[in-house]
This record gives structure tokens, C-alpha cells and sequence, in this order.
């Protein structure tokens, strides 16, 4: 992933993972698209966060899953 990381509070973290765990197996993109438009700003990097701290993976096709 080539986006910038963000740091997350811990409300802003856990409901981004929760997110991921409804929408297994969706891409980033769709994630973005799926989100409320206040929300939009914080998944990309947000989700990105996610990642990089292996709080969520990211499959070979883009995909994320939750650590389940």
C-alpha cells in the first residue's frame, strides 16, 4: 500500500475493524465508496493504519479481511 498511515484512536480503530468484519473480502475502494461521506476521509488511511499495524490483512488481490 502506498498510502500514508494515520494514527487512530482507539473508538476510530476498533470501528474501522468492525467495518472490515461486515464487509469481508472488499477492497479498499469499495470500502471508500461504501462509507458514509464524513467517514471518507478516515478509511483510506485509516484502513491503511489497519494494515500496517496487522489489526487487518490485506490479501495478494487487494482485498481485506479481519484477523479471525
Amino acid at each position: 500500500m502506498t498510502d500514508h498511515s494515520l494514527t487512530l484512536n482507539t473508538w476510530q480503530r476498533n470501528r474501522l475493524a468492525n467495518f472490515v468484519a461486515e464487509h469481508p473480502g472488499w477492497t479498499l475502494e469499495e470500502h471508500e465508496t461504501a462509507a458514509r461521506v464524513v467517514d471518507r476521509y478516515l478509511v483510506r488511511a485509516g484502513l491503511v493504519s489497519l494494515v500496517d499495524q496487522r489489526v487487518i490483512r490485506r490479501d495478494e488481490n487487494g482485498r481485506l479481511w479481519p484477523l479471525t
